[in-house]
């Protein structure tokens, strides 16, 4: 087959491609595959231009994102590396590699993939001494350190590589091609000729000998900056234990007698104690903050930016809902009114509070806005601004805060009038509430994912408090509009735009807005909801005040009673008592 090789590419993939073109109405036939081998700038937009390690004069957008957008789609079959002029925060979100366009593929911090039965291998990067043996620490806002260390190769990529030797293959001989930068008169292409499997597939696929090394390496990750070697002989072993091993060993017996002992005893003095009714949460939760819960990226997320202490039995059956869909996860409900000791007053009775607080896997926790923007394109914007005088603030914080919370630890963004029903099976996602117009009420991310420091970045550069929704929905429109090429919903499948799921509105919007009322009216037959994972009751468009009413038949007290079991038995009142109105600050 075919093969081009291109030297460093800086984003010039209309010429690459062109080039190309004459290439192949010139040479034998047509090029099969072509391979860039380093600074291929996969810039995307303007915030990715700024996490390039290049003086700002040379800092251009080029042509990769129209390939990134739809608007052009690669002719031929790219396959690349990273070298140290790359948009490290875009090739970060994929470490193993993957797809950054459609027919363009990165082979990660290194990788090995195959195509027509031959074996493609790389390493991104270059090399420097002093990180060699470090972990991949770096993670955005880089500082003026990082945005360059990030492109430094580390000992575990190489260490991986070196497993792939086959002990019966004869030796091989190894051929260099050295090739210039894509400018005019200058050597930075050539094609050449690669023997195949005329029978194996034309199409990437991965290798099963790389995905097993990877596997058997996952415990060699390291994501801290201290000096970490590799297991001896380049082998995956177990080494011979010695002496000082043994030493650990008796050690770490002791130490972990010593924590069980004390375990033991702490449980015990629970049984002693009478427990908490209204005014704190139980022991076992106390000590709990953020970063122990959020740390794995498992979450689901709820906020209350007002001093507010007292959920709503809609906020009560938002969260309780969402503990029973989800019971190996947190349910992590932030909290502005609560003090640092996650206490109510002594003399609160608020059942809600109590009853949340009884839930295993519910944690209600203060949120403290000030510590969670750090280290955020939120913070200069937080620090300055005066709350007191800005018009929506208490939503304008709830937007600001569910992004920078998924951003910090990842998880599942909710509004705290939104019912789940059913588990929702995608990781990186967005919610469409209407075709092309995406919610902010509900998504989801892995932690420090780009799109949602972008996101940040986009809140502050063009932050209005006065248009209604300007830092919510409609920021999250404007920045998936950048990401992706946005086309209408075909039937009920969703759409997908590279690694970010836009989730089709029956998802999580069957009712829309306008119909809200609809939610507090009796149904025959009752839908069944099988192609939602959760309801958005929009209660920002309740100024009624309607709540639920125990015994009314309404659509909105069976999914009570279905979804929200405990709320519905201890919060919800027959006709003959008053029901105080869903109200709530951090809903849209």
């Amino acid at each position: 087959m075919r093969v081009a090789v291109a030297g460093c590419c800086h984003g010039e993939l209309d010429k690459i491609y062109e080039t190309l073109a004459l290439a192949e109405r010139r040479g034998a036939g047509p090029i099969d595959l072509l391979l860039c081998c380093g600074d291929f700038q996969a810039v995307r937009n303007e915030a990715d231009l700024r996490c390039m390690a290049v003086p700002p004069k040379y800092r251009h957008m080029q042509t990769f994102y129209r390939y990134y957008s739809g608007e052009k789609k690669a002719p031929v079959l790219t396959v690349f590396i990273g070298g140290n002029h790359e948009a490290s925060n875009h090739l970060q979100e994929l470490p193993y590699g993957g797809w950054v366009a459609p027919n363009i593929y990165y082979l990660g911090l290194a990788g090995v993939v195959k195509y027509r039965g031959v074996r493609i291998g790389g390493i991104s990067g270059i090399f420097k001494s002093h990180d060699y043996r470090k972990g991949h620490f770096e993670c955005p806002p880089y500082n003026s350190a990082t945005i360059r260390s990030i492109y430094h190769v580390r000992n575990v990529e190489v260490y991986k590589l070196k497993q792939a030797k086959d002990e019966g293959e004869t030796a091989k001989a190894t051929k260099f091609l050295a090739l210039d930068k894509c400018l005019p008169h200058r050597d930075f292409l050539q094609v050449i000729e690669i023997d195949h499997d005329p029978s194996a597939p034309d199409y990437l696929e991965y290798d099963i000998e790389w995905l097993a090394i990877l596997r058997a390496t996952n415990n060699l990750i390291n994501v801290t900056a201290r000096l970490w070697n590799m297991p001896e002989n380049n082998g995956l072993h177990t080494r011979s234990v010695q002496k000082g091993d043994v030493d650990m060993l008796k050690e770490l017996q002791l130490s972990l007698l010593v924590i069980l002992l004390l375990s033991c005893g702490f449980l015990y003095q629970l049984t002693l104690k009478p427990s908490c009714l209204f005014s704190c949460l139980p022991p076992h939760k106390s000590q709990q903050g953020p970063e122990a819960l959020l740390g794995k990226g498992r979450s689901i997320v709820f906020l209350e930016t007002s001093e507010r202490t007292e959920p709503s039995p809609l906020v009560s059956c938002a969260v309780e809902s969402a503990a029973k869909v989800y019971p190996e996860q947190p349910v992590v409900f932030f909290m502005k009114g609560l003090s640092s000791s996650m206490q109510l007053p002594p003399n609160s009775t608020n059942p809600a509070f109590s009853l949340l607080s009884a839930i295993d896997n519910v944690f209600l926790i203060p949120l403290d806005m000030k510590s969670l923007f750090e280290d955020t394109p939120l913070s200069s914007w937080y620090t300055q601004i005066n709350a007191s005088a800005e018009r929506n603030w208490l939503h304008v914080s709830s937007d600001a805060s569910r992004l920078a919370i998924i951003w910090k630890y990842g998880g599942v963004y909710m509004d705290t009038d939104i019912i789940s029903i059913r588990p929702i099976p995608a990781e990186n996602f967005l919610a469409a509430q209407a075709s092309r117009y995406s919610s902010n009420g509900v998504f989801g991310f892995l932690p420090r994912h780009a799109f949602l420091w972008q996101c940040m970045e986009n809140f502050v550069e063009h932050y209005n408090s006065y248009i209604w929704g300007n830092q919510g929905p409609d920021l999250m429109t404007r920045m998936l509009r950048v990401w992706c090429k946005l086309e209408d919903f075909q039937e009920l499948s969703d759409l997908r735009c590279l690694n970010v799921s836009f989730l089709h509105p029956q998802r999580f919007y069957p009712i829309s807005y306008p119909e809200w009322r609809r939610y507090y009216e009796v149904w025959s037959p009752e839908p069944s909801f099988n192609d939602s994972y959760a309801l958005h009751l929009w209660n920002y468009m309740n100024q009624e005040g309607k709540g639920v009413v125990r015994g009314s038949n309404t659509l909105v007290e069976n999914l009570y009673r279905k979804h929200c079991p405990r709320t519905y038995r201890d919060l919800i009142r027959g006709p003959e008592g008053s029901v105080a109105g869903e109200s709530g600050t951090g809903n849209k």
